[in-house]
């Protein structure tokens, strides 16, 4: 008798405390049901049935297709697979997410675990279903991808915009056999801030640039066009390497609130004798292949970087081209270059290279630098920008003309003629 009473007490409390656990478990913001593999609701808590606005009634012991699965055969096919992959291994869970519908209609995403359940003789009867709530989620989702997607279409609108700023016909200048030049420029991201350029400044002067802004995608390719359009307004009326990048530089300081700046290197070569002015802004040291093979490295600085403060000076250096040398720029993209192990493509591997090959044309030389980049990155993804530009000087056009006059002060002398009756007398023209 007095073991009876203690067993009937722990029923008593047990079977309380089962029913307060089956009510947290109707209240939960949780949907809890049991159904059978063809589809038959067995059972559903508080909370679904309210979620879903269908009665006990109109649900249990009705088909789930004909009230809560929305009428659509992609999804009601994503329904039986779900299904099919539970029955084929009871003995895990199966996790899902599948689009229902409420009695009015409305779609509801509910994120499921699932868990098949086996009776006494272990055969696959019924599946207890535990779901969230997830539409909101979805909802925020499909938001983001599709302004993702737009985002997406505005930037490659942005860079298409941004690669016809910069030249793209090549060859460059048919009708001069004095130098040739090529260029190409790979952004890491939709759109860059790498630059390059050239551009005739008058028949006998050729103006050409490389350079890198301080950052990546719309706010550097912003800078990017404000810097290449700086250069060249400055440029066609300014013969002087320093003294361009000097102007450029205190207009891109002021009112620089972003604090970016840019690395540039800006030459100017002279198609008649071969000689180049060179101004280095904080860049990468560019190469000269000479025609005789050797190469030099043109390493000295004129200055900082442009654009992070105003009033400095920037200084150029000198140099004689000969025919055949070949002036290869470039940006820190090229060397930085890291393969999956983060390893550089580095300084030593571009020169290494620049000294054993044998070229023609620049756009075969800025060929090899881009392919043993490539190679080197593997799969990686690219990491920054990657420009090559590479102009060749072949000598003073042979076939091109060029006159030196010096007028001396003349005075004007009256030269009488001969005149007809009735006729002015006239100055003989001069030229």
């Amino acid at each position: 008798s007095a073991a009876s009473d203690v067993y009937k007490r722990q029923v008593k409390e047990r079977t309380a405390e089962l029913e307060v656990a089956l009510d947290q478990l109707e209240s939960s913001e949780l949907i809890i049901e049991r159904w059978t593999f063809d589809g038959t609701i067995l059972a559903m808590n508080r909370f679904g049935l309210e979620l879903f606005g269908y009665s006990e009634g109109e649900v249990v012991g009705r088909n789930a297709f004909d009230s809560i699965v929305p009428d659509d055969e992609a999804v009601r096919q994503t329904w039986i697979d779900a299904g099919q992959r539970l029955a084929s291994d009871p003995s895990h869970y199966a996790e899902s997410e599948l689009l229902h519908r409420k009695k009015d209609g409305t779609p509801v995403w509910v994120a499921l675990r699932n868990k098949a359940l086996t009776d006494a003789d272990g055969a696959v009867r019924e599946v207890l279903s535990i779901g969230l709530d997830v539409t909101e989620r979805r909802v925020l989702e499909a938001q983001l991808q599709a302004a993702n997607e737009r985002m997406e279409g505005e930037l490659n609108i942005g860079r298409d915009i941004q690669m016809s700023m910069l030249p793209q016909h090549f060859p460059a200048f048919p009708d001069r056999d004095d130098f040739t030049v090529y260029a190409t420029l790979e952004p890491a991201r939709e759109v860059g801030g790498d630059l390059f350029d050239f551009y005739l400044i008058d028949d006998d002067r050729l103006c050409f640039l490389v350079g890198d802004v301080s950052d990546k995608g719309v706010p550097a390719a912003l800078f990017m066009a404000v810097t290449k359009t700086a250069i060249k307004s400055q440029a066609l009326s300014d013969t002087d390497a320093a003294s361009i990048l000097t102007h450029v530089n205190d207009e891109l300081a002021e009112n620089n609130e972003s604090s970016m700046f840019v690395t540039a290197f800006v030459a100017i070569l002279d198609t008649r004798t071969g000689l180049m002015t060179y101004t280095n802004a904080g860049h990468n040291p560019p190469y000269v292949k000479r025609a005789d093979g050797s190469v030099l490295k043109l390493d000295a600085r004129h200055g900082p970087v442009a654009g992070a403060m105003e009033g400095i000076a920037f200084g150029s250096s000198r140099l004689e081209l000969e025919p055949g040398d070949c002036v290869i720029l470039y940006t820190d993209g090229v060397t930085e270059a890291m393969d999956v192990e983060h390893e550089q493509f580095g300084d030593g591997t571009l020169e290494t290279l620049i000294e054993r090959a044998t070229f023609a044309a620049p756009e075969e030389i800025v060929a090899r630098v881009n392919d043993a980049v490539a190679q080197h990155r593997g799969k990686a993804e690219q990491s920054d920008d990657i420009t090559v530009l590479a102009t060749t000087y072949a000598g003073a056009d042979p076939t091109a003309e060029h006159f030196e006059v010096t007028v001396p002060a003349l005075s004007l002398i009256h030269i009488s003629e001969p005149t007809r009756p009735n006729a002015p007398s006239r100055m003989p023209s001069s030229a």
